[in-house]
């Protein structure tokens, strides 16, 4: 790892302990109208109570949990609190990454965005490491760095990534120049989707935080996996383009990094993956269905999604590991509940 990456690292350490107060104290009851899923009991779906309830067990195991939901056809089978309720936010670290992915993909197919387009051509400034050809592409794959934008996986929670808010908003303001990003996302992504107890840390323009920043629920996290288990579909309307969606949750671009889409972590068995601060080979959770594809967060926060299995599963927490990865929490989750899946 490098010493910048290391100096990263450190600081997501401390945000964790302060994302950790901030939702466990200030934010530990927010009821504004939870919007519930339609239920039904795991049986109707092929699942077995008794088998739920070991797994959750097994999940609480693993240090400071929130939530274990399950999703299954569309449908609550299973949900279970360790600490708070289903309207208890968790601060969702890098999870807020792949909600911006979603924004894109409705910024995409509301023609006021094309991947294709140059940052400089938008108007919106570079970080000193970026590419001036540096398109929106680039920075969904985490690759915008290096002597050619594509050739070279960077992963980044700061300045490179959060300028995805610029990009979202020069483009919106084509459609609207009063209208600003918070605006946008809350009308076009929240809203539709029915995210009633998602709270994103809002930056001065007003912008808003890519890297980090959203706090949110197991109901509500397991809409933003229900969507892209639907190809963009959401009660009869589609919201992001199939196109994008299939794009988002495939490699980018595989020879920089096999595992990951757009702002998506992909499962499938690659040559190479590169994560925070893991690089190997293989799927990145052996023994995990090979079309799982996944939102992840520090400390724990995690959208799984199968769609062999037309199934979403959320966990949320302040999970630490000895590496500071929450790839290692990832598999000791899944390992929890694999008896469901499998």
């Amino acid at each position: 790892m490098s010493y910048e990456g290391g100096i990263s690292v450190i600081k997501l350490a401390a945000s964790a302990l302060l994302g950790w107060l901030l939702s466990s104290i200030a934010l530990s009851v927010d009821a504004r109208g939870l919007q519930t899923w339609p239920r039904q009991a795991p049986e109707q779906q092929g699942l077995q109570q008794e088998a739920l309830e070991r797994a959750a067990e097994r999940v609480g195991r693993v240090s400071w949990r929130q939530c274990f939901v399950v999703i299954k056809g569309g449908h609550l089978v299973y949900e279970h609190y360790y600490h708070g309720n289903a309207h208890t936010p968790v601060y969702a670290f890098s999870l807020t990454k792949s909600f911006v992915s979603a924004l894109v993909g409705v910024a995409v197919t509301e023609g006021l965005l094309s991947l294709d387009e140059r940052l400089v051509d938008l108007g919106v400034p570079l970080t000193p490491t970026m590419h001036t050809q540096t398109e929106v592409r680039h920075l969904l794959g985490q690759v915008s760095e290096g002597p050619v934008p594509g050739q070279a996986f960077r992963y980044d929670s700061g300045g490179v990534v959060n300028t995805l808010s610029l990009v979202l908003d020069a483009a919106v303001k084509r459609q609207d120049p009063t209208l600003n990003i918070v605006d946008y996302a809350q009308q076009h992504l929240f809203e539709p989707l029915g995210l009633k107890n998602t709270q994103w840390d809002i930056l001065s323009g007003p912008h808003v935080r890519v890297g980090y920043g959203i706090r949110t629920t197991g109901h509500d996290a397991a809409r933003l996996g229900q969507l892209f288990l639907n190809q963009g579909q959401w009660q009869g309307k589609t919201l992001i383009d199939p196109a994008y969606v299939a794009a988002a949750t495939q490699a980018s671009y595989p020879s920089a990094n096999g595992a990951h889409g757009y702002l998506w972590w992909l499962n499938a068995p690659v040559e190479h993956w590169i994560r925070p601060v893991m690089e190997g080979s293989g799927p990145l959770i052996p023994g995990a269905p090979e079309d799982l594809f996944m939102a992840t967060g520090m400390t724990g926060n995690f959208v799984y999604v199968f769609p062999s299995q037309d199934m979403v599963v959320v966990s949320l927490g302040h999970s630490l590991n000895w590496r500071i990865e929450s790839l290692l929490t990832a598999r000791e989750i899944y390992q929890a509940f694999a008896e469901v899946i499998l």
